[in-house]
């Protein structure tokens, strides 16, 4: 079992496509955050977030702001924009600004079809939120936000190049059937592939995700960990701080880039054909990105938990409960219920 597993290790990490592709993604990463400090964004932004940091937007401040003269926005701009439902930054006290986000949040949750015991439960939650909030400065954790649609696309498509042959290739040149005469036979060969993708899966969510950060560090710093996420989502209603979201946001990587892994696999092994797999997950990624409504209650929760676009920024303001699960607490069942049908497939 042991020289198996050396031999499946040696064939998965030897591809070339799949550490080009890598690279690929990693410039990507460090692209998308250059270009502001390429253009000269970079340093005008960090200098207003920061001038705001510390600030608590409660009646004294409020009483004092003015629309920006440039037109650019800062998060203390967003968050008043996006709580009141309007352009208008001015003429608010804190008691008005607070209940008019509750009074945008109620109808958002109206609007997605959320029944009225639902709403109330989010209300009720909304009360650890503890007014007036306070904003530290925390560009590394909002822009982790901004990635993560990049991010899970590239777990997908790197999930498609590393094991869409790991059953496939062996199939087409008849090495399986070499194997499946060893004494190891077709169990132990498809646990020990199984287990040398998962840790496939692994090592590609750690190196994209622990990149990210590593980047985001280098250029912000990782101060602000403590601010609310309501500051940055204004409609989100758990009591979480930004440090936090970023934990959550990487676990959940790491679970979608297992499950894109298996989802893989399992194709290889039915279609037994390399382009077909990458093909089909191609699709999977497509199907992600489509939109259904939000009234259609527990079938949108079931398409919104498709791993290909799960982990973002929206994970944390959806308001559909499933009994008393919350999404962040349904789509890793249903992750798992997937894995289960996919690891069947592999030991047909």
């Amino acid at each position: 079992m042991g020289t198996l597993f050396k031999y499946e290790m040696r064939k998965a990490f030897s591809q070339k496509a799949y550490w080009i592709a890598i690279a690929i993604m990693l410039l990507v990463l460090l692209a998308n955050e250059m270009t502001p400090i390429i253009t000269g964004n970079f340093k005008p932004k960090m200098e207003r977030e920061k001038a705001l940091s510390g600030t608590v937007i409660d009646d004294e401040f409020l009483a004092n702001v003015q629309p920006s003269e440039t037109g650019a926005e800062d998060p203390i701009t967003f968050f008043i924009k996006s709580s009141t439902g309007s352009t208008d930054v001015t003429g608010h006290t804190a008691d008005e600004l607070y209940a008019k986000r509750t009074e945008v949040n109620t109808k958002l949750m109206a609007d997605a079809g959320i029944s009225e015991s639902d709403q109330q439960w989010w209300l009720n939650k909304d009360k650890e939120n503890v007014a007036p909030f306070k904003y530290t400065y925390c560009t590394a954790y909002s822009s982790y936000f901004e990635i993560a649609g990049y991010i899970n696309f590239m777990l997908l498509i790197l999930a498609a190049i590393g094991l869409a042959g790991l059953y496939a290739d062996e199939k087409s040149s008849s090495m399986d059937q070499l194997i499946f005469c060893s004494k190891n036979g077709k169990k132990k060969l498809f646990g020990v592939k199984l287990f040398v993708g998962v840790i496939m899966a692994m090592f590609t969510a750690l190196v994209l995700v622990l990149f990210e950060i590593a980047l985001l560090t280098a250029l912000f710093g990782l101060g602000g960990a403590e601010t609310y996420l309501q500051i940055m989502l204004p409609p989100c209603m758990i009591h979480m701080n930004m440090g936090q979201t970023m934990i959550i946001m990487s676990l959940f990587f790491i679970m979608e880039s297992l499950i894109l892994s298996i989802i893989a696999m399992a194709l290889s092994q039915f279609t037994m054909n390399h382009v077909a797999t990458i093909g089909i997950m191609i699709f999977v990624m497509f199907m992600a990105m489509m939109n259904i409504p939000e009234k259609l209650g527990i079938l949108y929760s079931i398409w919104n938990s498709i791993p290909g676009s799960t982990v973002g920024s929206w994970m944390f303001n959806d308001y559909h409960l499933i009994g008393h699960l919350t999404n962040l607490e349904f789509v890793p069942i249903m992750w798992i219920i997937l894995a289960a049908a996919c690891n069947g497939t592999l030991n047909l």
